[in-house]
């Protein structure tokens, strides 16, 4: 019986350890929940496939995923955004001000949305902003246009409202990096 049970843990993880997909970062944020009136803190994952050699991210929302594809031209527009929420967070925690603002509006990105078990492509619009709470809690805040499939369009899934803590910014500014895009790619 140990031995089966041996054998079944090496197949599992022999799985998980060829996997296409690695992830590279994980940054925290939060969405609103409708059913409990309140925010609810999820994982997102930043992925390289090694196989279509694909950046994404993937935000761990209950019941419904949803993957956003990293093209260059988002990765870069995303980068510059967030040096601007850094160059924004400086000035208001030196001046004790709050904002409202929007920072960029990134390159149309495909991302894919689970309904059910099934994954289906879309194409979204998405935008940046720094938002502050108050004098002292400021956020980055990126937002999604609704999706809905390529094909008939039938499926369709809302928007994402996330909103990241300041904390999380240079994590997620390393990520966005081209020298980080570029060390995964060349392997």
């Amino acid at each position: 019986m140990k031995k089966i049970i041996i054998i079944i843990m090496v197949l599992i993880l022999g799985c998980f350890s060829s996997a296409e997909t690695h992830r590279i970062g994980k940054i925290k944020g939060n969405i609103w929940n409708e059913f409990t009136r309140n925010l609810l803190e999820i994982e997102i994952d930043f992925c390289y496939n090694v196989e279509t050699k694909e950046f994404s991210l993937l935000f761990n929302t209950p019941l419904n995923p949803i993957e956003l594809v990293i093209s260059e031209e988002y990765r870069a527009e995303m980068e510059k955004s967030l040096r601007s929420f850094r160059r924004k967070l400086r000035q208001a925690e030196l001046q004790e001000e709050k904002y409202d603002l929007e920072l960029s509006v990134l390159p149309v990105a495909v991302c894919r949305f689970e309904k059910g078990k099934t994954w289906f492509d879309s194409q979204i619009n998405s935008t940046t902003n720094f938002f502050s709470q108050s004098k002292d809690i400021h956020q980055f805040i990126l937002i999604t246009s609704a999706m809905k499939e390529n094909g008939d369009g039938v499926m369709k899934r809302d928007g994402l409202t996330v909103y990241i803590d300041s904390s999380e910014i240079k994590g997620m500014q390393e990520l966005f990096k081209e020298e980080t895009f570029q060390k995964y790619q060349k392997k």
